[in-house]
């Protein structure tokens, strides 16, 4: 069961108060997807993933936060999202947050926007805008196998499913087919994602479906 909770927050850009919905408690029934999308009900969550102050635009985890750079809201291509023309105002959202995040340096923070700007255009059936949060997202992944190498594998696995789906199938080939993971389910998927290239698939795959334990 998700749960949330009205909270009256100042914002820290303008003072304005209103009131946000916060996520108090959700679970998750199911596999994530192969770039580790929740599965139902955490991935219906993402309206709260991200707070908007409807008087100035100021978008953060938590409003009340101050950001490390101001100047960034004042910005054209922040106020208009790139004018790109997403069809979801979540998918908007979490884009001008990566735009915060990549002027501040943020590198996690500015991949994980992009992806997510990504799962809300699924979400929108906003396909061609999709492929594009993926393309941007995959520009940043090897900076984020730089900073955290411990987790290298796991993120190079997230980065064949990302190529995948954004239709850059020969990539997926070339990079993922002289490579072996020690661990018999990441070797899996990583199979997986080499077949469903080769068979020009950019679909949604979770993990359940790779190991067939649906």
């Amino acid at each position: 069961m998700t749960t949330w909770i009205p909270m009256e927050k100042k914002c820290a850009v303008c003072g304005n108060t209103h009131t946000y919905h916060v996520l108090a408690s959700t679970n998750s029934f199911g596999a994530p997807d192969l770039d580790l999308r929740p599965a139902p009900m955490q991935r219906e969550t993402m309206e709260g993933w991200l707070e908007e102050c409807p008087e100035c635009g100021y978008i953060a985890k938590d409003i009340r936060e101050r950001p490390e750079n101001r100047t960034v809201f004042q910005e054209e291509r922040y106020l208009t999202a790139d004018n790109i023309p997403f069809e979801s105002a979540l998918a908007a959202r979490f884009y001008k947050y990566h735009l915060y995040c990549e002027s501040i340096g943020d590198v996690k923070g500015d991949f994980y926007a992009l992806l997510h700007s990504a799962w809300a255009c699924d979400d929108a059936d906003d396909i061609e805008n999709a492929r594009r949060m993926r393309r941007e997202a995959v520009r940043k992944i090897d900076a984020i196998i730089k900073e955290h190498p411990e987790n290298e594998t796991n993120t190079l696995l997230m980065k064949a499913d990302i190529l995948r789906r954004s239709g850059e199938f020969d990539q997926v080939i070339a990079l993922y087919e002289g490579m072996h993971f020690e661990e018999p389910l990441l070797d899996q998927i990583r199979m997986f994602q080499i077949e469903r290239a080769k068979a020009h698939d950019d679909g949604c795959y979770t993990v359940a479906e790779v190991t067939g334990q649906e």
